[in-house]
Parts: C-alpha cells; structure tokens; sequence
C-alpha cells in the first residue's frame, strides 16, 4: 500500500485564494507521502503545465482525480449536459497522469425518489463507462456520507457497481461510513473486489447541547460530527488498515481532512499516524 494527500482537503484554502497545487506537491515530498489524489476543480487550467511540471519533478503520483457534476438532476436534458461535461474532461484527467477517474454525482433535489435517482445514476455511470476506457481511465464513484440515499450505503454501492458494468470501480471511503451508521469493515468484506482506492478520514462526535461548530455534519444516528485528525476520532482506522492489509489490498491510502485547522499539518499529522501502524515493510538501511 503506498500513501496519497487528497487534494480535496485543501478546498477552503483555495477558495480563499491561499493555495497552490504545487504546494501540496511539495509537502507530498517532504514527508514522504507517494502520490497525490487530485481535483480538477482545484487545477486552473492556465497554470495545469506547472502542476504536470511538479508533479515530472517530485516523482509524486497521481492514484487518482475527482470529477464533480450534477448527475442526480430529474431535467434529462441537464442530466445529458451533465454525462457530456463529465466525458470531456476525461481527456484533462488523463493528462494529468492519474488511472482513475472519480465521479462525485452531486445531491439528491429535495422530495426526489433515491430509488429513480439511482436509476439515473447508473444510465449515466452506463454512458460514461465507454469514454472513460477511450481515454485509459477506470470510471469510478466514492461512497459520500452526505448523500445517504443515493450512493453511500454498501448493498446500494453494490447494486450500483453490478448494474453499470464489470469494470466500473469504487473509491473507498472509511470515514464516511460512519455518518451513516455502518460499519465500514463488513462494508468493504461486501464490495472489496470493486475496491481500487481507498480514503481515510476521521470524525469526533460532538455533545447535543454544544453550539454549532465550524464544520460538523450530523450522522444517520442523529449524532452530530465535526472533522478529526487521524486517529483523534472513533473512525476504526487501525481495523480498517488491517483489513487492507489482510485483503492484500495494494492500491493508494489517500490521507483526508476536512477540518477548519491548517490542512497542512493536519496532513503531516495524518500521513504519521499511518506510518506508525505495523504494517509497513521495514526499510532497508
């Protein structure tokens, strides 16, 4: 197993203009973190050839890239715009050097039936798959905590996967199972052959009397979340990286955070407590 940054952690800071994907390069590089999982919303396409050139220089790879549309939408016709911007940017993930391209389907519209919607989920999954092989990329879809109904439940990740075709994928999302009150090891026993990538992330329950917080998101339970640092949480990532390492599961481990703290030393922070777990092979000296 190698370990990534996930470029996604570091979206507040861009949105407030205090970040370049190059930064992130270089801290992938000073503390030995092996790829970076990147964003193409969070790459301006005017400064894409210094990221290529970073990325040539450090040796840092690309396991993987987050391709975000609005696919749940009950328009057709939007939902057809939606399948056409995705398939375009294929090619511009692909330049990017990543193996996996990574569709995040957007929300489910208020009083829309989940059922129909994931029916219009996997036509469209069904439409991209093909534009995706033509540009080399496995498509694939990530388990999102906020979007329950939809594609965030195992059995309906399964049907999802079984329904779009045998080379559709899965990105792996430990922490989001959590939210809705899953258990993310039986969860990944069901779809592990599906499994190509893999997130870590973790949460701290928050008291009910509290006030609001910064960022918090409230559970399936009832139970209200707000971002942890690896390993100050209750997400069972020491089980989870077990299971990985029992699984034989040698792809990419992409570190998040989606805290309000600096997600630079929340990275560092994140990607030791990995390397402090005993499943990695001893360096040689």
């Amino acid at each position: 197993m190698q370990i990534a940054l996930n470029l996604e952690s570091f979206f507040g800071m861009y949105q407030r203009g205090g970040l370049e994907p190059t930064d992130v390069v270089r801290l992938a590089s000073e503390i030995g973190a092996d790829g970076i999982e990147l964003s193409e919303r969070i790459v301006d396409q005017e400064k894409e050839s210094i990221l290529l050139e970073a990325l040539a220089h450090s040796g840092v790879q690309v396991p993987s890239c987050y391709v975000f549309c609005e696919l749940l939408t009950p328009d057709p016709d939007e939902r057809q715009r939606q399948i056409e911007s995705v398939c375009c940017r294929f090619e511009r993930v692909s330049r990017f050097g990543a193996p996996q391209a990574v569709v995040i389907p957007g929300s489910l519209p208020d009083e829309t039936d989940a059922d129909l919607a994931r029916g219009w989920l996997i036509e469209a999954l069904q439409s991209c798959l093909p534009i995706a092989a033509e540009n080399g990329l496995t498509l694939a879809i990530e388990n999102v905590g906020f979007q329950a109904d939809v594609y965030a439940r195992a059995v309906d990740l399964q049907s999802i996967c079984m329904s779009v075709g045998s080379d559709f994928k899965l990105t792996f999302d430990a922490g989001n199972f959590l939210l809705i009150s899953e258990d993310a090891l039986d969860a990944f026993d069901l779809l592990a052959s599906r499994v190509v990538h893999v997130h870590v992330k973790d949460w701290q329950p928050i008291d009910a009397a509290a006030p609001p917080m910064p960022i918090e998101l409230t559970g399936a339970n009832g139970i209200r979340y707000c971002p942890a640092v690896l390993g100050d949480g209750v997400v069972n990532l020491p089980g989870m990286i077990d299971r990985l390492d029992q699984s034989r599961y040698d792809g990419f481990i992409s570190v998040e955070y989606e805290g309000p703290d600096d997600p630079f030393d929340s990275m560092r922070k994140g990607v030791e407590y990995l390397r402090a777990l005993d499943i990695w092979p001893a360096k040689e000296e």
